[in-house]
């Protein structure tokens, strides 16, 4: 990457291309190439510096042309390049919409931005991880396989059946044996699902005992937190 020093004033596509206002340049960026600006309101006044960079397709999560712009990280400053950049013609993207682009343009299958939303919603570093594995095609490539197994498995036996002849016998014992790999490859796959549920929806466990044996003892190890107050008094209105 690379960094311009000459500073830019970032247009909007509407801007007249055969124009050049005073004080600014015609702005034509190139991929993956991080470049310093100004952003401007419709008053032409500065309303903070930025990084533009510039995701051209196809080389983007959506597969379309992508510019982020990263702002001093003051609520302030971003309120008004949102308003600038929604006074140029811009607009808010819908929940999800990044995601459906990327589905609709063939950058994620169905499976893969279903992992998006459970990224984005995990409360675990276990949750993270399996989604982030769901989303580099850990599932979908485990449909995939099964798929070509399957197209290989029928194709052998139909060319069997057209090329009787032609062809030695087909041998059911193999057939049956691949079958039947494919099948406890496939039950190991559904019980994966109950645990990525586990993952994403966490388990609820109580911790039920008398008084005083040691129930927020076990609580702060497990969490390894001291989430509860712990109390070597016994309490007498909690019986013996």
């Amino acid at each position: 990457r690379r960094r311009k020093k000459k500073k830019q004033n970032l247009q909007s596509k509407g801007d007249d291309e055969g124009e050049e206002g005073e004080g600014s340049s015609l702005w034509r960026p190139v991929s993956h190439v991080v470049e310093y600006g100004v952003v401007l309101d419709c008053n032409g006044n500065v309303v903070d510096e930025v990084l533009a960079v510039p995701m051209l397709a196809p080389r983007s999560y959506t597969r379309e042309d992508v510019i982020e712009l990263q702002c001093h990280g003051n609520e302030v400053c971003l309120r008004r390049v949102l308003r600038a950049c929604l006074d140029a013609g811009a607009r808010l993207a819908e929940p999800g919409e990044f995601t459906l682009r990327a589905f609709l343009n063939g950058r994620l299958d169905l499976s893969e931005a279903e992992n998006v939303g459970k990224l984005i919603t995990a409360n675990s570093a276990g949750a993270a991880d399996a989604a982030l594995a769901g989303i580099q095609g850990g599932f979908s490539s485990l449909v995939k396989s099964f798929r070509k197994q399957c197209m290989e498995l029928l194709t052998e036996i139909e060319a069997r059946l057209d090329f009787e002849d032609e062809m030695p016998p087909l041998d059911l014992t193999s057939i049956a044996n691949k079958i039947n790999a494919m099948v406890e490859a496939v039950q190991k796959a559904l019980e994966t699902a109950d645990y990525d549920r586990l993952l994403q929806s966490g388990l609820q466990v109580a911790i039920v005992g008398r008084p005083n044996v040691g129930k927020s003892s076990l609580l702060n190890a497990w969490s390894k937190v001291l989430l509860w107050i712990r109390s070597h008094r016994w309490c007498p209105r909690h019986g013996p």
